[in-house]
């Protein structure tokens, strides 16, 4: 009895990445012969959206990598927020992505302002589209999901960075994704923020442009605060 083999898209989805990349190079060369050359590139373009789902299906992304992706996305554009502030006429600096001595702690970014005077600590947070942020008994949610160490991490992490610094140091948590309800959460001396805020809530309080102080402690913080290197 002849065997019917299953469509090609169930090829693709069930068996190893190499069957769907054999075959897919076998009807390629077979039908491009009778395509135009635009034929051929949206034969080319289907057969390499087909080999992707197949990569997709073989290697499952675990949902661990899945949150590092976000958060890691989340930090890239903080950083591009940042950006402006750290134009020479504006005199902030800005460091990405810092280590605490003697700790696996990291500081998504360190915010010098541009007297010298004084620092912020934002840390960046890719939650969940569409869910609403609150703070119920000193505890961040996200929706119905709660983070009960959130809070105490990011008061903690910014402690240890003003006694390294030498300078007060305010903590922020700058949201990407999840709404905050009113645009602004204060709480316990953190604020929490739409990303898309965080500039204006830097520079909403007065602040004095003083170039030789900020340097003295941009080089300073460069060297008790060094770039946080994954293990």
């Amino acid at each position: 009895m002849a065997v019917t083999r299953p469509p090609t898209a169930v090829i693709i989805a069930t068996e190893p990445v190499v069957v769907p990349v054999l075959f897919s190079s076998a009807t390629y060369a077979a039908a491009s012969p009778l395509l135009t050359l635009n034929g051929r590139a949206v034969l080319l373009a289907v057969i390499l959206y087909l080999l992707s789902r197949a990569v997709r299906c073989a290697y499952p992304v675990s949902e661990e990598v899945r949150r590092w992706r976000r958060g890691a996305e989340g930090e890239r554009r903080t950083a591009r927020i940042l950006a402006p502030l750290t134009r020479r006429r504006n005199g902030w600096v800005v460091l990405h992505d810092r280590a605490l001595p003697r700790t696996r702690a990291n500081l998504d970014h360190v915010i010098l302002r541009p007297d010298g005077g004084a620092a912020h600590y934002c840390d960046s947070k890719a939650l969940h589209p569409g869910a609403r942020v609150s703070v119920r008994g000193g505890i961040l949610y996200v929706g119905r999901r709660a983070y009960p160490a959130m809070l105490q991490t990011v008061m903690w992490e910014a402690a240890q960075a003003a006694q390294l610094l030498g300078v007060p140091v305010t903590p922020v948590i700058a949201v990407h994704g999840a709404k905050v309800p009113g645009g602004r959460i204060a709480c316990g001396g953190i604020t929490i923020i739409p990303a898309r805020k965080l500039r204006r809530e830097l520079t909403a309080a007065p602040y004095q442009r003083y170039r030789p102080g900020v340097e003295r402690l941009a080089e300073f913080a460069e060297l008790v605060l060094p770039l946080h290197r994954s293990d």
